[in-house]
């Protein structure tokens, strides 16, 4: 397999226009060839046939699990349309926005509200104020305890800082399934098309999900703590230095080369021999098709090519 400078090498071999490739014309691995290659790596991971069936890469499945959040406190004080969560859960402005604040005791007890900001409010410590989307019934007051929660979970990187109450994926290409460890059962998906449809304060076990933007969105709202585990399906990691490899299996480094000289010549709008740079890469990815068996197909119910 190839490392991120031999392919540089190659691709600039292939376009053969130096001056398209950056200062100089020369090879490099911190430039337009490096993006090349890392874009081409990835577009190669996500390759979809013209029937529908995709390119599916068993070293770019993963397994996490991630546990429903739910937090709770106690009121400083309640308002009309808002209240001030004393027993601060988080102090990060817009961090609990799109939750649920149900009052779990005391005065006001039972109702729920969507939160539709959340901040501090007059500059004390104590008083991180929840504005919510609809007054209250009987406004809490320093009696009262909450439990904040909610139906949506963002899968994001690492560093985030909202990363505890999320879920950690870095380079996420899809969701293929989720199942709820408590029920021992598999979430349904619901189509991309279709909103989750319920009420906006409801809660329960969820039976299905979305997977839309970054987010994961449940029919309902979690109100209790509960382990889920997601299989997914990843994007290759970057090559960064002239000595990265690429993640895809042995031989495909030569597919890479091929779709970063269909990308050179395409932005380079040079459309026959783009045409005929693409017909290469179509061919060649027939070809290595034909050396592996379909070993399953599951993809959120798409047929897939696991290529392993």
């Amino acid at each position: 397999m190839m490392n991120l400078s031999q392919l540089c090498m190659h691709i600039y071999e292939a376009l053969g226009e130096p001056e398209d490739l950056g200062a100089g014309g020369m090879p490099s691995t911190s430039g337009r060839l490096k993006d090349f290659a890392n874009m081409a790596q990835v577009r190669l991971a996500n390759w979809k046939f013209p029937n529908g069936r995709l390119l599916r890469f068993p070293m770019l499945y993963g397994v996490a699990m991630f546990r429903s959040v739910v937090k709770t406190g106690t009121v400083g004080a309640g308002y009309t349309n808002s209240l001030s969560l004393s027993s601060a859960v988080g102090n990060t402005l817009g961090q609990y926005n799109d939750w649920i604040v149900e009052i779990s005791a005391g005065t006001g007890s039972g109702q729920k509200r969507v939160i539709t900001s959340y901040g501090i409010a007059s500059g004390t410590a104590y008083e991180y104020r929840a504005h919510i989307h609809s007054a209250w019934d009987t406004n809490p007051t320093d009696t009262s305890t909450y439990k904040v929660y909610k139906r949506f979970y963002k899968c994001l990187r690492t560093w985030d800082s909202f990363l505890s109450e999320n879920i950690s994926l870095n380079d996420l290409s899809d969701i293929m399934k989720i199942e709820d460890l408590a029920d021992e059962a598999e979430l349904d998906n619901d189509d991309r098309t279709i909103a989750v449809t319920s009420y906006l304060t409801d809660t329960g076990t969820p039976s299905s999900y979305l997977y839309f933007g970054n987010r994961i969105i449940f029919n309902t709202n979690v109100d209790s703590n509960r382990w889920f585990r997601i299989e997914y399906y990843r994007n290759p990691t970057e090559m960064s230095s002239a000595s990265s490899k690429p993640e895809l299996p042995e031989g495909w480094d030569q597919g890479i080369i091929l779709y970063a000289r269909w990308l050179g010549l395409a932005r380079n709008q040079e459309a026959q021999m783009a045409y005929a740079a693409k017909k290469d890469l179509e061919d060649f990815i027939q070809g290595m098709r034909g050396f592996y068996e379909m070993r399953y197909e599951r993809v959120r119910g798409r047929a897939t090519v696991d290529l392993g």
